[in-house]
C-alpha cells in the first residue's frame, strides 16, 4: 500500500474501502462455533450473508470466531469504529495503519493522536452497542473470500498485492496521475 500512496497523484484517484473484518465469521449452530475453520467461514458467508434472510444467531454479539483470535477480534472492532466515525479513508487510513503495525488495542490513543481522530468517540464505540452495529456492518460488507489480503480493484479481485499500484492505474480511466507514469500499463 505504501508505493500506491506515494505514487503522485494516486490517491486523488483511489476510492478505497476497508472492512476490518478479514477471516472472521459468527459462529452459529450450522456451520460451526469455532475454534476458527475456514469451512465454517464459508458455510457462514453463505448461509448469513449471501441471503435475503439470516438466520437469527447469524450475528449474535459476542460470537465473532476471529482467525487469530481475540486480540485480531478486539482490533477489528476498534479499526470498524474508526471507518464508521470517518467514512473518509484519508481520515481513517494512517490511524489503521498504525493500529496494524501496533497491533494492540493499547495502541488506540496514540495511533489517533495527531491524525484527527477521536479515541474516546472510537473507545465508547468498540465498547459499546454502535461497536456491535460496526461489526455486523463489516461482515456484511467483506465478501467471501479465499484469504487476506483480499484486495479488489473496481469489483475484480488482485492476484498479488504487489501489483496493486499497476491494478489501479489500469482501471483509472481519465487522465493518469504522474505516480502512474512508472507502472507498466
Amino acid at each position: 500500500m505504501p508505493a500506491v500512496l506515494n505514487a503522485s497523484g494516486v490517491m486523488d484517484i483511489l476510492d478505497l474501502s476497508v472492512y476490518p473484518f478479514g477471516n472472521s465469521y459468527y459462529g452459529t449452530k450450522v456451520c460451526g462455533e469455532g475454534p476458527y475453520d475456514s469451512d465454517e467461514r464459508h458455510c457462514w458467508y453463505k448461509n448469513c450473508v449471501a441471503v435475503e434472510s439470516p438466520g437469527s444467531d447469524c450475528f449474535q454479539p459476542g460470537s465473532i470466531v476471529a482467525q487469530h483470535g481475540e486480540v485480531e477480534r478486539n482490533i477489528n472492532i476498534i479499526e470498524a469504529c474508526a471507518v464508521v466515525l470517518n467514512p473518509s479513508w484519508k481520515a481513517y487510513w494512517p490511524f489503521f495503519e498504525c493500529m496494524e503495525r501496533e497491533y494492540s488495542t493499547a495502541a488506540l490513543p496514540s495511533c489517533a493522536d495527531g491524525l484527527g481522530i477521536d479515541a474516546e468517540a472510537i473507545s465508547a464505540c468498540a465498547n459499546g452497542p454502535d461497536g456491535q452495529a460496526a461489526e455486523v456492518k463489516m461482515a456484511k460488507a467483506t465478501p467471501d473470500h479465499p484469504g487476506v489480503p483480499y484486495i479488489l480493484v473496481n469489483g475484480k479481485a488482485l492476484d498479488d498485492p504487489d501489483d496493486l499500484l499497476q491494478a489501479i492505474c489500469n482501471a483509472y480511466k481519465g487522465e493518469k496521475p504522474e505516480g502512474c507514469s512508472d507502472t507498466n500499463i
